[in-house]
């Protein structure tokens, strides 16, 4: 059996956020590894785990794109 896909997913509707993780649990082949109702708390973590040289954690990030702070979080990931 191969290793199932971690997910994190950033999401600030929390109704959304926790159908989206009650979906993934139960589809064969994904994890979820983290959830955030933001992009910055996923950024941090992210950063962290980076400087301290760990696998990030997560294979796919699963992103609201209509997030306010969305521009900002993708010009972070750019400059990284």
């Amino acid at each position: 059996m191969s290793t199932p896909m971690r997910v994190a997913v950033i999401e600030d509707n929390p109704r959304y956020r926790r159908s989206l993780e009650t979906f993934l649990s139960h589809v064969a082949g994904f994890s979820v590894a983290d959830c955030f109702d933001s992009p910055e708390p996923a950024l941090r973590q992210l950063e962290e785990r980076v400087s301290r040289g760990q696998d990030s954690g997560w294979d796919l990030v699963l992103i609201d794109l209509e997030l306010p702070v969305v521009p900002v979080a993708r010009q972070r990931l750019d400059t990284a």
